[in-house]
């Protein structure tokens, strides 16, 4: 996992947040760029997992604070929308 995730996005943006559970923050990054870096993770998870013999399974969701005036939103609330993502992209079945 942790060589996939190298391999997408700058290590220094990585954290582990508990178990297998990473966050990312990425920072000046249109939200369809960020979306096609997503996908090219699950794409190496796919061929690492097929590749290794043991079958791996990844889910991902984001999400996008675009400044605007007047309006703010903390880490948690973003994380919260990563979280409801990630959890509607595995009851789709990505």
């Amino acid at each position: 996992m942790a060589d996939c995730l190298r391999a997408t996005f700058d290590q220094r943006a990585c954290f582990r947040i508990g178990g297998d559970e990473f966050a990312i923050l990425l920072t000046g990054k249109q939200t369809e760029d960020v979306s096609r870096q997503v996908e090219g993770l699950l794409d190496r998870m796919r061929v690492y997992s097929q590749s290794n013999g043991q079958p791996v399974t990844c889910a991902a969701g984001y999400a996008a604070c675009i400044p605007q005036e007047g309006v703010t939103m903390d880490w948690k609330e973003l994380y919260h929308m990563a979280d409801e993502d990630m959890y509607r992209q595995k009851k789709g079945g990505k």
